[in-house]
């Protein structure tokens, strides 16, 4: 339990220090990524037409995330308290291993910032973690789509 809390304390720092000067999130932002709209609230943009170059454990930690959401899905599992610390592990890793500098690291973030609201969403009720479940399928491969 003690793990649990360290590891949630150290991933809301890290998104806390490295989100400097970026907007609160708002109820608003929350239903726009609900609606789908998730390619227009990202901003993500490519490098010139070309992806952004990712360090690899930022990519393996993506991977990782990918993989654990599609098998909660494939074992319809309902554990989302269990999905929400292993996803938030991961998203530690990824904060801990970033050597990303500059523009795409800032691209990165735009990525990543809606995660920190599906994965409250998790805590929820059982029909809001389901919708985050499947916000998640859809939000984790846009990655691979801007970084490589």
């Amino acid at each position: 339990m003690r793990i649990y809390f360290l590891i949630t304390l150290l991933v809301c720092f890290t998104v806390v220090s490295c989100a400097e000067g970026s907007q609160k999130e708002t109820s608003s932002e929350s239903k726009d990524l609900h609606q789908g709209t998730q390619e227009g609230y990202l901003n993500l943009k490519l490098d010139n037409s070309s992806k952004w170059q990712a360090n690899i454990e930022t990519t393996e930690g993506v991977k990782e995330m990918q993989k654990l959401v599609s098998t909660f899905i494939k074992e319809n599992s309902n554990d989302y308290i269990a999905l929400k610390e292993q996803l938030e592990a991961n998203f530690a890793y990824i904060f801990e291993k970033c050597t990303m500098k500059g523009e795409s690291h800032d691209q990165l973030h735009n990525y990543l910032y809606p995660m920190k609201i599906l994965f409250e969403d998790l805590t929820k009720d059982q029909q809001t973690a389901q919708q985050a479940v499947i916000d998640l399928q859809q939000h984790i491969p846009v990655y691979f789509q801007y970084f490589e």
